[in-house]
């Protein structure tokens, strides 16, 4: 099963698709890398400096990259502040809802 944000999940994919393989610290810098693009040349010129060899899978990719991540996107990767406190919240309240639960034990009278 493939573990992560729907973003890196897609990332991951894009990348497979691209270069024929993805691994989470990858993901994650490939997407660093494009928040902090000015523009998706720029981007894949960052690719290309980290030796990713530029056909047009990755011009494309850099070019998706740019658009999903740029600081004029509304990116949900990384999760903000506050969705990352609403997910705790709601882990504490689900952790407090199930320590009302009990072990049933049944009764031996049952045949």
């Amino acid at each position: 099963r493939v573990r992560g944000s729907t973003d890196q999940i897609w990332v991951r994919d894009r990348l497979i698709s691209a270069l024929g393989f993805a691994e989470g610290s990858i993901v994650d810098y490939v997407v660093a890398l494009s928040k902090r693009a000015p523009n998706a040349e720029n981007l894949l010129d960052k690719l290309k400096e980290i030796d990713v060899p530029i056909t047009p899978a990755t011009k494309d990719l850099a070019k998706d990259l740019f658009q999903k991540f740029s600081s004029n996107s509304s990116s949900s990767y990384p999760p903000s502040h506050s969705a990352m406190k609403q997910r705790e919240q709601q882990a504490v309240a689900l952790q407090a809802k199930n320590a009302q639960y009990q072990l049933v034990i049944p009764d031996k009278k049952i045949k």
